[in-house]
């Protein structure tokens, strides 16, 4: 079950990756698994709806990217999660 579920995952992230970056540009390697990450919780649909954070990737803007995840209901359920994946995004 785990494997189908992560699986799942690491498609919708590369999907909404995909939707970010045409092309040969590429998120870091650890930005990348974040958001698999994040997938793997809050399904894709729910990633898909930080706007804004996705807006601060397209332009580099990490440290903005990670304050907007930080700045969400996921971090009212799970900030320990949310901070130390926010951290990975920030310093990537």
């Amino acid at each position: 079950m785990f494997l189908i579920d992560l699986n799942r995952a690491c498609a919708g992230a590369e999907e909404l990756i995909g939707q970010l970056y045409k092309g040969d540009r590429r998120l870091p390697q650890a930005i990348e698994h974040v958001i698999v990450e994040m997938v793997f919780q809050l399904g894709k649909t729910g990633v898909s709806k930080f706007r804004k954070m996705w807006a601060a990737l397209s332009v580099g803007d990490r440290q903005e990217a990670a304050s907007q995840m930080k700045d969400s209901k996921w971090h009212e359920q799970t900030p320990v999660r949310c901070e130390a994946l926010a951290d990975i995004v920030a310093n990537a």
